[in-house]
């Protein structure tokens, strides 16, 4: 298991943020359950520097189907 870091507090809508991270989290366990690949990964991982915190969430599921991608600017 990785060293605990404790990051920095932030501005935002608690409630907001707990769901967007609860849907990325979901999202990503149901990918992981539906995947016929033998491992069945969940890695999430912080960081922080003087003026963003970054966190990333990535699982061993299939990925998004490319006809369900979109890139908007």
């Amino acid at each position: 298991m990785a060293a605990t870091i404790q990051l920095p507090n932030m501005l935002g809508s608690e409630n907001r943020l707990r769901i967007l991270f609860k849907q990325l989290i979901d999202n990503a366990l149901d990918a992981i359950s539906s995947s016929d690949r033998g491992e069945k990964r969940l890695t999430i991982t912080t960081d922080a520097d003087a003026d963003l915190i970054y966190v990333c969430i990535e699982d061993s599921g299939p990925g998004i189907p490319f006809e369900k991608r979109t890139k908007s600017i």
